[in-house]
């Protein structure tokens, strides 16, 4: 071998790598595609409504919002994680345990929404608010059902490596939106007809998801039994208690700031608006990750390489934000934030840390290390919130800000010590496994 082909192999990235890339560039693109079109119809939306019903409806969307993450109940990450398994082996019974997976898991959604949408109408007949408030309310709930449902049956696609068509099925469901929606702006139809445009738009994208999965690609589906759908639950379970730990406690910072002082709410809440679009990425890498860590890159990959890459790509991006935060804060929110400009630059040094997170979470639970991570991640979360209120009270916003970092660095500390301990006894066993059954060519040897 030469010198420059041993650099090729040294410098080339593998080629699954590549096709981790790819996949997430594609499901990025939907998220942002969304992001611009749901942005669109707000406009629109606020245009044909007077301040109050703008803010019913805005408050309703919010919960609908709230329902699809409940209702997805740890079952997105779960259930892409089993079936990128089922993907990966040899088992020929492969396409109907994904069936019946996803069946159950459809049974799971529904089953967990069911109670707000009941709490719904009891509440429409209690305050009675109107029959366009009840519709929408009900609407925009069922809007939210409909997404978690939606979000089940794509798993199948992420799973198989089909980012394009999760692209083609959330571009359908925003297209149909939105022409919904300048035909009632247009009618002027009212607070009702914008719910039932929501709910139209997202049996559209069920339609077409089904039409995948079940009937192009065969998978079969049966209504699944008491007991499946119990397991599924109780499987899915220690992913959501994992998410709320990551996602639900840290929403809650700036609600518990507001106790001690609104104007520091204010400046996080500016940090967390900064932050927001640059934590899409990781997210999504995360994501299309699992397919890839369901075969040989398990074992090729050591977790530190990847988290450095992304890390440092993540560290990149944090210092292009610091240094541009004293121009952009003022420029996008007023000259009145000028003075969270410290806030949001010290958050945005949980960037990097995020980002080397997100692959380490993916090798964790690919191994299935979900529980190991409950009781410490939980514990971490709760007291970065005492850590942010502590900071609050001793040096103000910025030193609270500090808090919220060191929340992100010790999440990032567990994680990677138990994706290593993962990966290492994973790899330990696969190669004992190699030793302990030749190939044929070493069985001739012997």
């Amino acid at each position: 071998m030469t010198r420059d082909d041993h650099s090729r192999r040294v410098t080339s990235p593998p080629s699954w790598a590549r096709g981790w890339l790819s996949d997430s560039s594609n499901l990025l693109a939907s998220q942002v595609l969304t992001v611009i079109a749901t942005s669109v119809a707000a406009i629109m939306i606020a245009r044909t409504l007077d301040p109050g019903d703008w803010g019913v409806f805005s408050a309703f969307l919010g919960l609908s919002i709230a329902l699809a993450l409940v209702a997805d109940f740890g079952l997105g990450t779960w259930l892409l994680r089993e079936l990128s398994r089922l993907v990966a082996g040899a088992d020929e019974r492969a396409s109907e345990r994904a069936g019946r997976l996803l069946s159950a898991g459809i049974v799971v959604n529904t089953v967990v929404a069911l109670p707000l949408l009941v709490a719904a109408l009891a509440w429409s007949a209690v305050a009675q608010p109107g029959a366009d408030v009840t519709v929408a309310l009900v609407s925009l709930l069922v809007y939210g059902a409909l997404t978690a449902t939606a979000n089940v049956l794509e798993t199948h696609l992420r799973a198989h490596r089909r980012v394009r068509l999760v692209l083609a099925a959330s571009l359908i469901e925003k297209g149909v939106l939105l022409v919904l929606l300048v035909a009632v702006v247009a009618a002027n139809l009212g607070l009702a007809a914008i719910g039932l445009s929501y709910v139209v738009a997202g049996l559209t994208r069920i339609a077409f998801d089904a039409t995948v999965v079940f009937v192009r690609d065969g998978v079969p589906h049966a209504i699944p039994a008491t007991n499946e759908v119990r397991d599924v639950a109780r499987a899915s379970l220690p992913f959501a208690f994992n998410a709320a730990s990551f996602n639900l406690v840290p929403r809650l910072d700036t609600l518990v700031l507001l106790t001690l002082s609104a104007t520091s709410a204010g400046w996080f809440a500016i940090g967390d608006r900064v932050l927001g679009p640059a934590l899409l990425v990781p997210a999504t890498l995360g994501a299309t990750l699992y397919p890839f860590m369901a075969g040989r890159a398990a074992k090729e990959v050591p977790p530190w390489k990847l988290a450095g890459a992304i890390g440092a790509a993540g560290v990149a991006l944090a210092a292009v934000g610091i240094l541009l935060a004293p121009f952009l804060i003022p420029l996008l929110f007023g000259d009145a934030y000028e003075e969270s400009v410290p806030v949001a630059q010290i958050m945005l040094l949980v960037v990097p840390l995020i980002y080397a997170a997100s692959p380490l979470l993916v090798i964790a639970y690919s191994h299935g290390r979900e529980r190991s991570l409950l009781v410490p991640i939980l514990a971490l979360s709760l007291a970065g919130t005492v850590a942010i209120v502590v900071g609050q009270m001793v040096g103000g916003p910025t030193l609270a800000a500090a808090g919220y970092v060191a929340r992100s660095a010790l999440f990032l500390a567990v994680i990677g010590i138990v994706a290593f301990v993962a990966w290492r006894r994973h790899t330990a066993s696969t190669t004992a496994d190699e030793v302990a059954s030749p190939g044929p060519v070493s069985a001739q040897a012997q």
